[in-house]
């Protein structure tokens, strides 16, 4: 975790209360790793979320969800296997680059099942209870996590609302949570298909302009070459 960057993102006094509460408090309980961890991790690295700014194009849902569950902090987080990534949020101050450790999260839970992770009272869950988390400036009780499923059954991470009071959802807002959390998955999923074919189509035409005598090799290289510079073009143009 970049210091600065934390202290940037927390404010200085909320970034003292933070390390104050993660020095003296229990820590979170880290749950086994997926089955499918190693996929997992792949498909996170492959849709290329982490690393870049994409804030704008996934601060509304942070909000739609204040809206349905009238929490006071929602958040999309990103899990790479070693660091959580929030990459939109409201009722908090977002860095989209700033790595904070995966084994101080409670999204972390939420990645063993395809279905919500919810938690009326954090000060009640073993797992939780005394935890940083629970404490100053965070001051959580409530926990809700909505896993962000692929299609293939991988986890990317979790759209995840959090509140300073003890509460409980409805079937209702349940129902509207994993519908949301869905937008966002198709949203990161369609982002990361739209630079793959972006890049295909600008190397099918260079490609097409190379000398026959060119190696697979040489092309292949032609296409990665390709491919990376339209993902950081389009990580400058969408991303602010």
């Amino acid at each position: 975790m970049s210091l600065r960057r934390a202290v940037k993102a927390l404010g200085f006094k909320d970034f003292v209360k933070m390390g104050f509460a993660v020095a003296t408090s229990k820590k979170i309980t880290v749950p086994p790793s997926p089955k499918n961890e190693s996929q997992r991790r792949n498909k996170v690295n492959e849709v290329a979320i982490v690393g870049h700014d994409f804030s704008q194009q996934f601060e509304i849902f942070p909000e739609m969800v204040k809206m349905i569950v009238g929490v006071d902090i929602a958040m999309i987080n990103i899990l790479d296997g070693k660091n959580q990534f929030t990459i939109g949020g409201s009722g908090i101050q977002v860095d989209p680059l700033l790595a904070m450790p995966q084994k101080m999260s409670i999204c972390q839970h939420a990645l063993l099942s395809p279905e919500p992770l919810v938690i009326p009272d954090l000060s009640k869950d073993d797992r939780f209870a005394g935890s940083h988390l629970t404490k100053p400036p965070t001051n959580a009780r409530f926990y809700a996590g909505f896993p962000l499923n692929t299609p293939e059954g991988l986890v990317l991470g979790t759209l995840c609302a959090v509140h300073r009071q003890p509460r409980k959802l409805d079937d209702e807002q349940q129902r509207l949570m994993k519908q949301l959390a869905k937008a966002v998955t198709d949203q990161i999923l369609m982002r990361n298909e739209q630079t793959k074919l972006t890049a295909s189509q600008v190397a099918a035409k260079r490609l097409a302009r190379l000398p026959t005598s060119t190696t697979v090799t040489e092309c292949f290289d032609e296409y990665l070459r390709d491919y990376f510079l339209v993902s950081e073009m389009m990580a400058l143009s969408m991303g602010k």
